[in-house]
């Protein structure tokens, strides 16, 4: 018999499954509706929410590349600890190209003034991280390789389903009731990515930040810990049907197979580490 701590994970993960397979049913019959319903293309905040959303995973990259440096480089009696600190480095350098990337893609004021701020911010974890004690690192650890094993693993299922499911977008359709089909009918290598959404996978992976409310000392700072990264989800989700480049399908699924991954990855994470 469950015990009521272990009854209340176990409700509320039955409880999201149900709220999500409803959805799953609800976006299948009145998805092309509610698409028509709240689309408006010319939105400056859904215009704002997808420039920032290419950032996501170069961010979140960097930071799990710095604490493992900083884990690695502090810890010397790791055993491989010269290969896992080029690994780290790897890591750090491959997130901070990822997001240079779109700095120049973009290359206007509010980018330049986003990469001040993320160097700044990089600055700022390495110093925190040179001087937390190693405990407290351990954890950080565990939370940056579970970040990067769910960069990829998303990448590659999310990827994978794009390219294989061939979905039109309908910013790109000219007769949407003759060119749509439902999430459930996948139409194979057409060169249409719409089904799942990109954008709302990367701002799914901030879930990882739910982890760092195990750190917070307040209560308070621990409902912000999973507050903030489920406001940003949501928001995020929605802008890209408001943007029309995405189905709220789209994004419904992409919310549920980067969460799962998430759990996944993180369980098996944590047990290894035995944290």
């Amino acid at each position: 018999m469950l015990t009521k701590k272990k009854q209340k994970p176990v409700l509320f993960i039955s409880f999201a499954v149900l709220l999500w397979g409803a959805l799953a049913i609800t976006f299948g019959v009145f998805d092309l509706k509610i698409t028509e319903i709240v689309v408006n293309q010319t939105s400056k905040c859904a215009q704002v929410l997808e420039w920032f959303g290419e950032f996501i995973p170069g961010i979140l990259i960097t930071y799990s590349g710095v604490i493992l440096f900083m884990y690695y480089f502090r810890v010397s009696e790791v055993k491989h600890s010269a290969f896992k600190i080029c690994a780290s480095l790897l890591c750090l350098f491959g997130g901070v190209i990822y997001f240079f990337k779109y700095v120049i893609e973009f290359n206007n004021l509010r980018t330049w003034l986003l990469c001040a701020l993320f160097l700044f911010s990089v600055l700022v974890l390495f110093s925190v991280t040179t001087n937390i004690d190693i405990t407290t690192l351990l954890y950080l650890k565990s939370i940056a390789i579970t970040t990067i094993y769910l960069a990829i693993a998303s990448a590659v299922v999310i990827n994978g389903l794009k390219f294989t499911w061939g979905r039109m977008r309908f910013e790109d359709m000219t007769n949407p009731v003759l060119q749509f089909t439902p999430w459930y009918m996948p139409q194979g290598l057409t060169g249409n990515r719409s089904f799942p959404s990109g954008h709302t996978t990367s701002a799914s992976m901030l879930i990882v930040l739910t982890m760092f409310a195990k750190t917070c000392e307040y209560k308070l700072s621990k409902v912000i810990c999973y507050i903030l990264p489920i406001s940003v989800i949501i928001i995020m989700a929605y802008s890209r049907v408001v943007a029309g480049a995405h189905f709220c399908s789209d994004v419904l699924f992409a919310i549920g197979i980067t969460i799962t991954l998430f759990y996944i990855i993180k369980s098996l994470v944590m047990k290894k580490s035995q944290l």
